[in-house]
Order: structure tokens, then C-alpha cells, then sequence
């Protein structure tokens, strides 16, 4: 016997709100079972047509355009020949597949973009050591040249005239008479 499962199973399965799978159960009149309280009960075939519907939505169809019903999937199966006829379980599958390869896509290109990050992070901070060691040595020139300042102030200035010879005070007095 098949097991019906509830309307919160089934948006956890398809990863979307429960409100959304009854909007579809409504729009697209799929025949669910409803059990004593008025919940929807779903078998495996509903589930499948649900997430025949998500991927439809998630490939950019309008739900006016989404068909559902058996008379288009026959008529569909009589253009095709039977090697060429696909399941939709199969589908599912290759749906499945992809969908996994697609995240693992995802994934690496997460990967990438954080190592990308953490090498400019890298680069950044050894260009940030540098001008920090060159601001240092900065300040240490400034605080040289401070000082020196200061000490051309405190010791005056006094120039040496060479030319001026010297002379004794006894021979500069008798050079007066």
C-alpha cells in the first residue's frame, strides 16, 4: 500500500512553503486525498507532479503556461519512439544530478572567491606593514631633527672673524699717543 504524507512533508521535500503547495494543488486541480480534518494527503504521484511544476517555475515558466494531465504526456509519448521515451522518474534523476553538480558549482566558486579574499587580505596587510615601518622611521627622523633644533637654540651662535688679528691691551693703549 502507498503512504500519503501531509502537506509539510511534501514543502520540505520540495524546499518551498506549504501554502505554495496548496496554491498548486488548487490551481493546477491535482485530485489529492484529503483526510478527516480537510488536510491534504499526498501519494507519490502527487509529489511527483509537484516537483514537475517547481522545476517548470524554477526554469522561468509562468504557471499559466505549466501543463499538467495525462493527455498531453500521451500525446507527447506517441511523437517520440520508445527509445527515445524518458520516465519522469528518470527525469527526476537527471534533474537530481544536476541540480547536486550545480551546488558542488556553487560550492568551488565559494571556495575560489573566499581564497581570492584571503590573498588580497594578504597583500593588503603586508602594504600595511610597510608604511607603518616607514611612518616609524619617519618619526624617528622628525624627533632627530626636534632635537638638533633645539640644541642650535640653546648654544648661540658666534662667529670667528680670522681676519681681525688680536691684540694685546698694553699695545692697543700705546698706539693711542
Amino acid at each position: 500500500m502507498e503512504m500519503a504524507v501531509k502537506t509539510k512533508v511534501v514543502s520540505e521535500e520540495l524546499g518551498v512553503n506549504p501554502t505554495t503547495i496548496q496554491r498548486w494543488v488548487k490551481y493546477f486541480n491535482i485530485p489529492c486525498e484529503r483526510n478527516e480534518h480537510g488536510h491534504y494527503l499526498f501519494r507519490d504521484k502527487d509529489i511527483m507532479q509537484l516537483k514537475y511544476i517547481k522545476r517548470q517555475l524554477n526554469l522561468g515558466l509562468p504557471m499559466s503556461q505549466i501543463e499538467l494531465g495525462q493527455a498531453s504526456q500521451k500525446s507527447e509519448a506517441n511523437n517520440v519512439g520508445p527509445e527515445q521515451q524518458v520516465t519522469v522518474a528518470e527525469l527526476v534523476q537527471k534533474f537530481d544530478t544536476m541540480f547536486s553538480r550545480l551546488e558542488d558549482v556553487e560550492v568551488q566558486l565559494e571556495k575560489k572567491a573566499a581564497d581570492v579574499v584571503s590573498v588580497q587580505i594578504l597583500q593588503h596587510r603586508r602594504e600595511i606593514d610597510s608604511l607603518h615601518k616607514k611612518i616609524e622611521k619617519l618619526e624617528k627622523e622628525m624627533e632627530q631633527l626636534k632635537a638638533a633644533k633645539k640644541e642650535a637654540e640653546i648654544i648661540p651662535f658666534k662667529p670667528k672673524d680670522k681676519n681681525v688679528p688680536k691684540r694685546k691691551w698694553l699695545a692697543s693703549l700705546l698706539s693711542l699717543f
